[in-house]
């Protein structure tokens, strides 16, 4: 018997085992072995044709199709989404030689497509000669038939079958050979008449006659019209349009040139654009003309202010908004004013608003739109509320008492707390019930609350131990769920905070010889623009003056809020060191805004800003459902360093904290003492697992 050579068989034989077994082919050899082995060679085998024969997935062939790199490729991979966008097609899902590929095809298949972009190049440009040469054939190969790259002669033969129908075209037009066209055989009789439709009419109603009341038939039956409503926005529109009206040709011919002429600046034209990527290489691209211009905020502002400069000097006033924004239909222009605080003139009205009989007018348009669209409206300081409002369990309530019982218990009981929020609709739900946005309700409420029949009034503040106490059961839970090593590390931090804040107490350490607390300190946000502002505000003596508090400048911020109650906000990672002023009014203050001024325009850059300075100062914190910030290493925990607040103390310019208990052991590297292999002592460990069982 033939023994098997392998090491790993030795060492079985050596243990009493028998060797593994071994290889078994399949598929096409296992086929030959078994059927035709003692009649044929296996490479004769292979050329057979027998429909029971089932080949190896290896030996079978390919369907016919198009292989990459069949032929020269002509078009470099960095040009080819600059070409892919100009011809109008997508290569988003394929990499770079197969988009190049992709792209060099449809040029050859669509010469006349590329001919029309190669004429809006610049000639001298890389993108633009290679798409000459590709458009050209400049990179022809012979494939036996004397076609050219990708075209298996069918192309040609249908080339020349369209050279055909278009001659016969051309010659049936000029031998006078008509197309036959089907029209309906004229019999000599008058077509019959089509009478117009009319809707049906539907035979008088008698009204019942009730004594003391005139007969209503007659007006009961006159034919009914209905009105479309107008979209929403087209009553905004014709009023802009009327407000035009009055003005001078003149004003309005100057006006609408200077923003025609300011458009067209900002309408980007076709060509070459060049762009440097992040590796440093210049890329060229074609971009195709703009069909509308494109403009920033700034230019917006720039092009409403050419506007009122124009207008003061033709009419000598400012432009009222409906004015302006008529001017301007495709900007936002009075949300840019108010913003940037221009000054507009008031339109002045054609009717007397102090007339009683236009008041009562207004109140009955106010009434009828509230009822009609179940909604809440007012005018003059006075709401209008629908008779009735169907909320969401189905029941249907008086509308009016609803809203104003709702406030009472939101006002008395204290809005914001757990308890209030459970029993009473807030703001954004009563919007959402009374088909409205936040600000009317907010609107509504301000004159209910300004009415004397009000004497609803806030509960008393709770005592600021209830929050300490809140605030102290929430660390202790959250501190359940660390490890011993990882609570004495948090406490250690604890003892280093309070030791850093006692130094500015006792004069040690003075708040104005370090910059950037300096600035942190100042640092504010607008809660409805999002906008950083890093201003000084504080006088030298008030920063001393807190420095030296009890509270103490520096506290612990966690990167989730401890209002989330979650097991993980006492986690080592998830515990920075903040001044007071940061902690407490910086980040309040974003999460107004990330939470109530999604629609700003501008929200995704404020975000970044945002971003990018709590990465400046080294700080983390998530804010809805986003993390802002530092998200690196907080702990080693080999070496048991505060990397984490060591890197905001860096920031401020303060001493760092000291290390605390390191987590990991470092493990110590012994040299061999020789022995087995790996590979021995392997087989033996499974030797020895078998013997057991």
């Amino acid at each position: 018997m033939k023994y098997s050579t392998d090491i790993k068989d030795y060492y079985r034989r050596a243990w009493g085992l028998e060797d593994r077994p071994k290889f078994k082919y399949g598929g096409s050899w296992a086929d030959w072995m078994t059927n035709f082995s003692d009649q044929m060679t296996f490479e004769e085998y292979l050329r057979m044709d027998i429909k029971t024969k089932k080949p190896h997935a290896l030996d079978r062939k390919a369907k016919g199709g198009r292989i990459r790199g069949a032929g020269p490729l002509a078009l470099a991979p960095a040009l080819a989404p600059g070409l892919a966008e100009a011809l109008g097609i997508s290569i988003a899902t394929l990499g770079g030689w197969a988009g190049a590929q992709k792209v060099q095809n449809y040029i050859e298949e669509n010469p006349e497509q590329a001919k029309k972009v190669w004429s809006l190049l610049d000639p001298s440009t890389a993108i633009a000669s290679t798409l000459e040469g590709i458009i050209n054939k400049s990179v022809p190969v012979e494939t036996g038939e004397g076609t050219y790259i990708g075209d298996t002669g069918q192309k040609e033969k249908e080339r020349e079958r369209r050279a055909a129908e278009e001659k016969k075209k051309y010659d049936d037009i000029k031998w006078g050979v008509k197309e036959e066209i089907n029209v309906p055989t004229h019999t000599g009789h008058p077509p019959p008449e089509i009478k117009k439709w009319e809707p049906p009419v539907s035979p008088p109603v008698e009204m019942p006659q009730i004594e003391g009341f005139p007969d209503q038939s007659e007006e009961f039956n006159k034919p009914q019209i209905f009105y479309s409503k107008k979209a929403p926005g087209e009553a905004k529109k014709e009023y802009g349009k009327k407000a035009l009206e009055d003005l001078d040709s003149e004003t309005l011919t100057d006006i609408n040139t200077i923003i025609q002429d300011y458009r067209n600046s900002k309408t980007r034209p076709a060509g070459i654009y060049t762009s440097i990527e992040k590796d440093g290489r210049v890329r060229e691209r074609f971009k195709p003309a703009s069909t509308q211009p494109i403009m920033s905020e700034a230019d917006k502002v720039e092009l409403i202010e050419l506007v009122i400069d124009k207008y003061k000097e033709k009419e000598n006033q400012l432009p009222s908004s409906t004015e302006l924004q008529a001017f301007l239909p495709f900007i936002n222009a009075n949300s840019l004013t108010k913003k940037y605080n221009i000054e507009l003139g008031e339109r002045k009205a054609d009717y007397d608003r102090n007339d009683p009989e236009y008041i009562a007018t207004q109140r009955a348009n106010k009434q009828l739109k509230a009822n009609e669209n179940s909604t809440i409206t007012n005018f003059a300081g006075e709401n209008f509320f629908p008779d009735t409002i169907k909320l969401k369990d189905g029941s249907v309530v008086n509308a009016e008492e609803f809203f104003i019982d709702n406030l009472v218990k939101r006002t008395e009981s204290g809005p914001g707390r757990k308890e209030t929020v459970a029993i009473t609709l807030n703001n954004k739900n009563l919007a959402k019930l009374f088909n409205t946005n936040v600000r009317k309700i907010e609107e509504v409420i301000k004159n209910i609350r300004n009415s004397p029949d009000f004497t609803a009034d806030f509960p008393p503040n709770r005592e600021l131990s209830f929050y300490q106490k809140q605030t102290a059961e929430r660390i202790k839970k959250a501190r359940e769920y660390l490890t011993a090593a990882e609570l004495k590390n948090v406490i250690n931090q604890e003892n280093q905070l309070w030791e850093l804040n006692k130094m500015f107490i006792d004069g040690k350490l003075k708040v104005t010889d370090y910059p950037n607390l300096v600035k942190a300190l100042n640092t504010t946000v607008d809660k409805k623009t999002g906008i950083l502002d890093h201003t000084i505000k504080k006088t030298k003596k008030e920063m001393i003056e807190r420095s030296k508090d009890n509270a103490g400048l520096f506290n612990v911020s966690h990167t989730i809020p401890k209002t989330s109650e979650q097991q993980n906000i006492e986690f080592i990672r998830n515990r920075n060191l903040s001044d007071y002023k940061t902690n407490q009014g910086l980040f309040k203050s974003f999460e107004a805004y990330v939470k109530n001024q999604m629609d700003d325009p501008e929200y995704e850059l404020r975000l970044e800003e945002f971003d990018d300075y709590m990465k400046e100062i080294g700080q983390a914190v998530k804010i809805g459902n986003r993390f802002f910030g530092y998200r690196e290493e907080m702990f080693n925990s080999e070496t048991g360093e505060f990397t984490g607040m060591n890197k905001q103390l860096e920031y401020y310019g303060l001493p760092k904290f000291k290390n605390g208990l390191p987590l990991k052991k470092v493990k110590t590297v012994k040299k061999a003492d020789g022995g087995l292999s790996s590979v021995d002592q392997y087989i033996l460990n499974r030797y020895k697992w078998k013997t057991r069982l």
